[in-house]
C-alpha cells in the first residue's frame, strides 16, 4: 500500500511537469497581452488577404508510418530531410532573447533528429488526421497553449497528424507569440508550422476534401493528458520538445499573428520578469 502511495505521487508529479513549464510559458504571454492592452498605437497591419492554394489529389496514403521510421542516429539526405533536421547542423546554441537554454547541443540534435524523422512529406486526402478547428476555444491563452500541445500528443499516440484549419482557435494564441507571418507571405509561415510541428494547415476550400478526420471540440482537446499505459519519459520528452520548438521561433515584433494584427516582441516580457 505504502508503494502504491509513493507511485501515485511519482506518477503525479512527473506528469504534471510539463504542464508547470505552461504554466510558466501563459505568464510571458500574458504579460506580453496586458502591455499589448495598455500601450498605445495601432494593432492593425494591413498586408493582402491570405490566398488560399488548393491541393491536387495525391490518390492513395503515402503517409509515413510513425513505426517504421530510420534510427535516430541516421542522417536523412540534404534534400529530404524536414526543416528542423537540416537546420540543426548549422543550428547554434538554443537560446532564447539572449538567454542560453539549459540543454546540450547534443541532446537537442538527436531530440529534433528522432521526432522530425517521424513526419510525413506528403499528406494525402485519405491519411488519418486529428482536427483542430472552430473558433470556440476553451479557456484562455495557457489553455489554449495546452490544447495545441494535446492536440500534438493525442495524434503521436493513435498514429494521426494533427490538422489546423486556417480560421481555427489555435492560430491566434500561437502565432500571437511564436511564428509570425512575416511579409505577408502565407505560404511560407504555413510551410515553417507545418514542418516545425509535423501538422498540416488547411483551409476550409480544402477540408471538405479530407475524409479521415477525427473532429473534437476544445474542452476535449485540452483535458487530454495521455493514456494510464503511457510512457512518462517519452510523453515529457516530447510536449517539453514542443515547447522548445515554440520558443525556439519567440516573435520579435516583425510580422502580423493569423489575424493580421501586428505581433510584439515576447524578449520585453522576459526581459520585465527576469531582467
Amino acid at each position: 500500500m505504502l508503494h502504491d502511495r509513493y507511485y501515485i505521487k511519482d506518477f503525479a508529479m512527473t506528469k504534471i511537469r510539463p504542464l508547470a513549464v505552461l504554466v510558466v510559458v501563459g505568464i510571458l504571454c500574458q504579460t506580453l497581452f496586458l502591455q499589448r492592452q495598455f500601450s498605445d498605437g495601432d494593432d492593425d497591419y494591413p498586408i493582402s488577404p491570405p490566398q488560399t492554394q488548393q491541393v491536387s489529389p495525391t490518390g492513395g496514403n503515402v503517409i509515413s508510418n510513425p513505426h517504421s521510421i530510420p534510427k535516430d542516429d541516421e542522417m536523412f539526405d540534404p534534400i529530404d530531410r524536414p526543416m528542423a533536421a537540416r537546420d540543426i547542423f548549422t543550428m547554434p546554441p538554443f537560446e532564447v532573447c539572449g538567454r542560453m537554454a539549459a540543454i546540450p547541443p547534443e541532446k537537442e540534435h538527436q531530440t529534433i533528429n528522432k521526432y522530425t524523422s517521424q513526419c510525413p512529406t506528403i499528406v494525402a486526402y485519405d491519411d488519418p488526421i486529428f482536427l483542430i478547428e472552430g473558433q470556440d476555444p476553451f479557456g484562455r491563452t495557457g489553455n489554449k497553449l495546452l490544447g495545441f500541445l494535446h492536440a500534438l500528443e493525442k495524434a503521436r499516440k493513435t498514429g494521426r497528424i494533427v490538422g489546423v484549419v486556417l480560421d481555427s482557435w489555435a492560430l491566434p494564441v500561437v502565432t500571437n507569440f511564436f511564428i509570425s507571418i512575416k511579409d505577408g507571405d502565407i505560404e511560407e509561415w504555413k510551410r515553417q508550422m507545418e514542418k516545425t510541428f509535423c501538422i498540416k494547415i488547411i483551409t476550409h476550400e480544402e477540408l471538405p476534401k479530407y475524409t479521415n478526420l477525427v473532429r473534437r471540440d476544445a474542452k476535449d482537446i485540452f483535458i487530454y493528458t495521455g493514456d494510464s499505459d503511457d510512457d512518462l519519459e517519452e510523453y515529457i520528452d516530447f510536449q517539453t520538445y514542443h515547447i522548445r520548438n515554440l520558443f525556439r521561433h519567440y516573435n520579435n515584433g516583425d510580422g502580423v499573428n493569423s489575424e493580421n494584427k501586428k505581433v510584439r516582441n515576447m524578449c520585453l516580457s522576459l526581459d520585465e520578469i527576469f531582467g
